[in-house]
């Protein structure tokens, strides 16, 4: 993993803003021991990283790198929101936790692009997303008022 971080920082030197996009492989030298029996001198190309926020930068760049950061802080925010309605309060702590534990294991492992991380900001949008009560209170529409009309059918007799 140490042997991968400068070859991989110069490949993304190349292109910092845009990144150079999914499936970029990045070649270093490698001292597993798996991997000098298979190539001889221990050369490697990966596009699967271990460095998972260097990983982001490389192929997504800074653009993607600010697009996670905003996703952090637009659920931060809401669960901060939960927060102070006490409503709910065990949840907002632990899904905030989640996350942040996420974001910080991802400097190691990669975990946000991967299906748990993936899965786990859809279900975080599923629940921070702001709830409107019914269609037209989300559009700020008022609900038509019901009318009680008479009924014009004859009535019945036996």
């Amino acid at each position: 993993r140490w042997n991968l971080l400068p070859p991989l920082t110069e490949k993304i030197l190349e292109q910092p803003i845009s990144g150079h996009g999914f499936g970029t492989r990045v070649e270093f030298q490698s001292d597993d021991p798996r991997i000098i029996a298979l190539t001889g001198d221990g050369t490697w190309s990966a596009y699967a990283l271990e460095w998972g926020w260097l990983e982001i930068w490389l192929k997504m760049g800074l653009l993607g790198l600010a697009a996670f950061l905003f996703l952090f802080f637009f659920y931060a925010k809401a669960f901060w929101k939960e927060l102070q309605t006490q409503k709910h309060r065990w949840l907002s702590i632990g899904l905030f936790s989640s996350l942040l534990m996420l974001f910080v294991t991802h400097v190691f492992s990669p975990y946000l692009n991967h299906p748990i991380g993936l899965g786990f900001f859809l279900l975080l949008a599923i629940l921070a997303a702001p709830q409107a009560k019914t269609p037209e209170a989300a559009l700020n529409v008022p609900a038509p008022a019901a009318s009680i009309q008479p009924s014009t059918a004859p009535a019945m007799s036996e």
